[in-house]
């Protein structure tokens, strides 16, 4: 069954002082031939909503910050990705590729 999560992305100011957090909606164990069906149901989602972008894969992705359980920084890095999952490493390399598309 698809999550769906949020990634806060950089809080931005504005000329008059006021801020935004954009932010992205993540879908994760996606099965692919439904995302297509979905995706101009999740387009209107994503306007509604004010997100900046929807990132949908087949596979897991955990979002550091929606995890409130106490981590060590020095296991997290040093663990490899249980199997199916991707490391921080590669989440941060997939999202940079993923948002450098995005116009803001």
């Amino acid at each position: 069954m698809p999550r769906i999560q949020i990634l806060e992305l950089p809080r931005v100011e504005f000329a008059d002082g006021t801020y935004r957090t954009p932010f992205v909606l993540v879908l994760d164990q996606c099965d692919p031939a439904a995302y297509e069906l979905e995706a101009p149901h999740l387009d209107a989602f994503k306007r509604a909503v004010g997100a900046a972008a929807v990132y949908a894969t087949p596979g897991t992705i955990d979002i550091p910050a929606n995890d409130h359980r106490p981590v060590e920084r020095d296991q997290e890095e040093a663990e490899p990705a249980p199997e199916g999952r991707v490391t921080k490493a590669e989440w941060d390399d997939i999202m940079r590729r993923h948002l450098a598309r995005i116009t803001w």
